[in-house]
This record gives structure tokens, sequence and C-alpha cells, in this order.
């Protein structure tokens, strides 16, 4: 039962519901203490102030199940594509297996392979820098830095995290550091199937 908590609260935050409600909650108090004051100037009736009470108190739920099934993105009102499943003894959150038609990606965390491992900072800089840049290509679609260095040493299989966060691609790479050399390897992965699309190395001086 705490498992199923913790994820049920898991789930809430990653689709914002709290956030909505925290704000919701804001907003309707402040139109509910503009409405208090203006409302007995403007010779209004009285039941426009229950009506404005009662609106404001059933919107509530009609905007935590909307922040539930869709989430506000820089490319408009998108749906959630994540849905409950039972499954067994407990709920899990099962991500949905079809993508829209919409070239997306992730860019998580490159991974620090460097003998010292001392270059974690590094690693997140260049994935970082790539998201960056990637989000000035037109028409693709960029999982955000947050979701997607949630799976940073994720021991897990590159299609469920491409699922997870709702991305057609994933991007992923490591660093290494040696004898003054520093290697990047890119890797593209297509989270259809889990095969490569492509691959690089990039080799220079420190």
């Amino acid at each position: 039962m705490p498992e199923d908590i913790v994820r049920f609260y898991s789930e809430l935050k990653r689709r914002k519901v709290i956030r909505v409600g925290m704000f919701y909650a804001i907003g309707a108090f402040a139109v509910l203490q503009i409405g208090d004051v203006a409302f007995e100037p403007l010779e209004l009736p009285g039941w426009a102030m229950r009506s404005l009470i009662y609106t404001v108190i059933l919107g509530f739920p009609f905007t935590l199940v909307g922040a539930w099934f869709f989430d506000l993105t820089r490319h408009g009102l998108k749906r959630d594509p994540f849905d409950l499943q039972a499954t067994g003894e407990y709920t899990t959150f099962a991500p949905a297996t079809e993508f829209g038609t919409s070239p997306s990606i992730a860019v998580l965390p490159f991974t620090d392979m460097s003998e010292t491992q001392d270059q974690g900072y590094f690693c997140d800089g260049v994935s970082e820098a790539i998201l960056n840049a990637l989000t000035r290509v037109e028409n693709l679609q960029v999982a955000s830095r947050t979701s997607s260095f949630q799976f940073r040493n994720a021991n897990e299989d590159i299609r469920n995290i491409g699922r997870q966060l709702s991305v057609n691609t994933v991007l992923e790479g490591s660093v290494q550091k040696a004898n003054g050399r520093l290697r990047i390897t890119a890797q593209l992965i297509n989270v259809k199937d889990g095969y490569h699309l492509w691959s690089k190395q990039y080799d220079a001086d420190l």
C-alpha cells in the first residue's frame, strides 16, 4: 500500500496536478476577494456572489482532472499519454505504446566513463548544451531537462525510458577523459524498437 501511495503522489507531481491545484486555489481566492469588494458597489444581486462561489468550487475538480489528462507545453495543450493500469497485486502507471507523428527527442545525462569519475559536471554540461541546441530546431519536440535528467544512472530499458518521456528518440552518451585526451560518444536510439539510428565518437585534446 505505501508503494501505491508513493507512485500515485509521484504521478501527481509529474502531471503537475498539485501545482495546478495550488495556483487554482490562489487564483480562486483572489477572484472571490475581488467579487466581495466589487459586487456591492456595482449593485449586483446577492445571487451573483453565490454563483461565483459555486463556480469556483465546482471548477476545482474539473481543473484537477484537466491537469491529470492534459499538459500545457510550448506547442500547446497536449494529451498526456500515460494511463493508470491495474497489474496484479498493485497499480502501476503504464505508459502508452504509441507516439505522435511529430519528431521528438529526450537527451539523457551523459555518463562519466573516466577512470577518476570526476567529470560529472562536464557530462551534465554537454547534455544540457545539446538539449538547448535541439530546442531551437523547428517542429522538434524536446523533453525538458527535469524530465530527462531523472533517469540519471537508471538501469532501465531505453525503450521504457522513451515511452515514459513520450518521445520517439532518445540521445544518450558518455564522456571519457584520460592522459589529456577527451572522448565523447553520442548515440541516437529509436524508442520503438531500441535500435541505434546514429552513433559517433568525438576525440580531441582536452
